[in-house]
């Protein structure tokens, strides 16, 4: 059966159909895109993570500032924070791939439905075709559905509660890159600052000190977000509902 034999109205629903999967289909490769991109641009921030992870892992720890046992403890931390920092960073990603490919197709889709807008505004969709009438309300429908789609997945509240989270971990590691490369010596400014005999060594933070401190900040930040928001369903009846 060729395609010029079928009727007007199967013709009609094939090509709805074909706009919804197409519109789908859009919607992935735009997921792929920002994927690409946002590896592509955190690609010098993992570069530098990767250098400090090296040189954490290959410290040698100095006898006469800290233990081998206690250097494993602090190595653990690291490691704990480098594991709750990855889990943020999927998050990010995968939200920033979501809001960016439903913002740019609501925007084609903004932009189609305008256009559809504009020419029923003239005579009324009463009087518009019946293939007319299935491409606008597939339109409408999808408008709203990419619409709902930002407001449930918040993907903004999403990407900046594990930024923060995933930076304040990332602050971490660097506090304990710091106290091993410089032995301790900087951290009169973080309020934990003694002589420790035990170690024979004057005016240096007790590791101990430091090893709480550090598990104080991982419980600080330690959260898992990622909030959908389904009452958010309700606001688009505005986009279907008229209001004299």
């Amino acid at each position: 059966m060729s395609l010029s034999s079928l009727s007007t109205k199967t013709k009609t629903y094939i090509g709805v159909a074909m706009g919804i999967l197409g519109a789908i289909l859009l919607f992935y490769l735009l997921i792929q895109t920002a994927e690409w991109k946002t590896d592509e641009v955190l690609q010098p921030y993992q570069n530098a993570d990767m250098r400090l992870d090296k040189a954490v892992a290959n410290y040698t720890p100095n006898p006469s500032f800290i233990s081998a046992s206690k250097f494993e403890v602090i190595k653990t931390q690291y490691d704990i924070a480098q594991s709750k920092k990855a889990h943020n960073l999927e998050i990010i990603e995968l939200m920033n791939s979501y809001y960016f490919a439903s913002t740019m197709l609501l925007l084609g889709l903004s932009i189609l439905l305008g256009i559809f807008v504009l020419q029923i505004s003239g005579s009324g969709i009463a009087s518009k075709t019946h293939r007319f009438k299935s491409f606008f309300y597939t339109t409408l429908a999808l408008t709203t559905f990419f619409g709902v789609l930002i407001n449930v997945m918040n993907h903004q509240e999403n990407i900046i509660v594990n930024k923060n989270s995933f930076l304040s971990y990332s602050a971490t590691q660097l506090r304990i890159y710091n106290f091993l490369m410089t032995e301790g010596s900087e951290i009169d400014e973080l309020a934990i600052y003694e002589s420790d005999s035990t170690l024979g060594i004057s005016n240096r933070v007790k590791v101990n000190a430091f090893i709480t401190s550090v598990t104080k900040d991982i419980n600080k930040t330690n959260n898992i977000f990622l909030k959908i928001t389904h009452d958010k369903i309700k606001d688009y009846k505005e986009i279907v509902t008229y209001e004299d």
